[in-house]
């Protein structure tokens, strides 16, 4: 593919489309934004609370947010991408960390106990596995690279899941732990990444798409201006979607 560097990953992809910026992050409810092609862009809020109170500070601070992007013309392309809140962590009340939350949601999304990271890997060799007593098919996939300025930075994404019914398709990545990447780059970093995923490892190449689900954590520490750019930046790239597949 084009655009291709020395390391596993994307040089940014141009972007053609038209800038349409997000409304403010704390103001978005239901909200529609109209884009060329054909795209609708709804983002959602969805405030989620625990019933005991030391998780409804926490929770409310890490709002919930949906992004989902259809092509009214054709079902072919129809994705929605779902940021990580505290919905997903664990009952334990240390378990407020990343690691926590990514936990309970394999647990949840892959019905499996723990995880144990795999060791690095060409994304060419893998493969779907059959995970037993689940009606799906679990593409399991970790990743991690080092960017030219440190040998200690990386992006992980760590699973694929895959609906051989539907051939719906959820990934579930880590890929805020590059320290160096700015902050509004990062969510478009992560994306060139499911892309490489999909490329090299041919799950999808001519059938129908369904809906892929992207769980990503964009950083809960960044402002909403920050938050708001990189969701936008995440539209460009989702639209970029169909040349990859």
């Amino acid at each position: 593919m084009a655009g291709k560097s020395g390391h596993i990953g994307f040089e940014p992809l141009p972007l053609p489309y038209p800038s349409t910026p997000a409304p403010p992050y704390s103001s978005v409810q239901n909200t529609y934004w109209d884009l060329c092609g054909g795209y609708t862009v709804i983002l959602e809020d969805s405030w989620r609370f625990f019933c005991d109170q030391m998780y409804q500070d926490w929770t409310f601070k890490k709002q919930e947010k949906f992004l989902k992007i259809e092509n009214r013309q054709s079902d072919k392309y129809r994705v929605k991408g779902l940021r990580m809140s505290g919905e997903f962590v664990s009952k334990n009340p240390t378990g407020f960390g990343y690691g926590s939350t990514m936990e309970n949601l394999k647990h949840q999304l892959f019905g499996i106990e723990s995880f144990k990271e795999m060791p690095s890997i060409d994304p060419k060799s893998v493969k779907l596995i059959e995970q037993p007593g689940i009606n799906t098919n679990v593409l399991t996939y970790t990743e991690k690279y080092s960017w030219p300025m440190s040998s200690r930075e990386y992006l992980t994404v760590e699973q694929i899941k895959k609906d051989p019914i539907t051939g719906n398709f959820m990934i579930i990545g880590a890929p805020v732990t590059v320290a160096s990447v700015p902050v509004k780059e990062k969510p478009i970093r992560a994306f060139q990444e499911y892309l490489f995923i999909l490329e090299n490892s041919k799950l999808n190449p001519n059938n129908v798409f369904g809906t892929f689900y992207v769980f990503f954590d964009i950083c809960g520490d960044i402002s909403p201006a920050d938050q708001d750019s990189g969701i936008g930046e995440i539209v460009k790239m989702f639209l970029e979607l169909p040349k990859y597949i």
